[in-house]
């Protein structure tokens, strides 16, 4: 008993010896927080809003009906996980980064961590897919479709769920540090939206896009814009802004002129598919170093414009 004893003891590990203590599980982040810092463009969606809006469900139910190969994968999805989006999803961050092929999707809402990633792998299976996971903290599902690219996923929060084309990106978006709502670049811009919109989005120009509209203006605006941000309120019809940053007050003005000379042109070639009355909404202004396109348009003024826009482009 006393040898037994002694080679337990032997065997017992010391403390240095000592198995480590597991990996703290990181930080819960959702929103703009689980946006990494290097995004390019991030857009926000408030879902119940938008659900809210007859304008807005009957343009999703049209953009459905004009890809039906698009509303049969979604169908299939939603229903595979028992979503119902109005009703399980409240909130969505999507983001873009510095590589072209970076994306990242945030939705926060009534969302299993268990019975989520269990209906994605059947329904990924459904269609000759697969779906693996690695172990965490935090625990990463890697979702790879028969024909397209992977999709990394992992839940950030309770109810966050946070996916991606790049697995490095994710897994950025997941660890703690620098973000997108604190980015140098990005946090001056995000200040400027209006997040309480239905949509909005916000982000960097690159580089060269523009390039050509000093010429355009015969060099009333100097330089292209830096940056644009786009607001889309459902409160009452719908009210859309697009708004760019430009070098300066001066190039906003011009620019400004420049859109108004513009959309009377357009809203003489309009006429020709009925639709000069949708474009004469437009109205272009600036505001200091910002130039802003804005269209309202009451419900029945959609409705209107969505029809006559359909009918155009010969949509039954």
């Amino acid at each position: 008993m006393f040898v037994a004893a002694a080679a337990c003891k032997a065997r017992a590990p010391r403390g240095d010896d000592a198995a480590p203590p597991p990996p703290e599980p990181p930080p819960q982040v959702s929103g703009l927080d689980a946006v990494p810092a290097d995004a390019r463009a991030v857009i926000g969606v408030d879902v119940a809003a938008l659900a809210a809006s007859p304008a807005a469900t009957a343009a999703v139910r049209a953009l459905l009906a004009r890809d039906p190969a698009l509303a049969r994968r979604t169908r299939a999805l939603l229903d595979a996980c028992h979503l119902v989006p109005a009703r399980d999803v409240r909130r969505l961050w999507l983001a873009t980064g510095p590589n072209p092929q970076q994306a990242l999707l945030v939705a926060a809402g009534a969302l299993d961590a268990e019975a989520l990633p269990r209906c994605v792998t059947e329904a990924v299976a459904a269609a000759d897919g697969t779906v693996s996971a690695t172990p965490g903290p935090p625990k990463v599902w890697a979702s790879v479709p028969r024909a397209g690219p992977a999709v990394y996923f992992a839940f950030s929060a309770p109810d966050t769920v946070v996916a991606s084309t790049d697995e490095a990106w994710l897994r950025a978006a997941l660890a703690p540090g620098p973000k997108a709502s604190t980015a140098a670049d990005l946090a001056p811009l995000l200040a400027r939206v209006d997040r309480g919109a239905a949509v909005w989005a916000a982000g960097r120009v690159p580089s060269g896009v523009g390039g050509r509209l000093p010429a355009l203006t015969g060099g009333a605006v100097r330089a292209p814009p830096t940056a644009m941000y786009f607001e889309f309120h459902v409160k009452a019809g719908v009210d859309a802004r697009l708004s760019a940053v430009m070098a300066t007050a001066a190039d906003a003005a011009a620019a400004a002129r420049f859109a108004r000379a513009q959309l009377r042109v357009l809203e003489v070639v309009a006429q020709g598919a009925a639709l000069g009355g949708v474009v004469a909404k437009v109205r272009a202004a600036a505001d200091g170093d910002t130039v802003t396109l804005r269209m309202a348009l009451s419900d029945d003024e959609l409705r209107d414009a969505v029809s006559r826009i359909d009918s155009a482009l010969g949509v039954e």
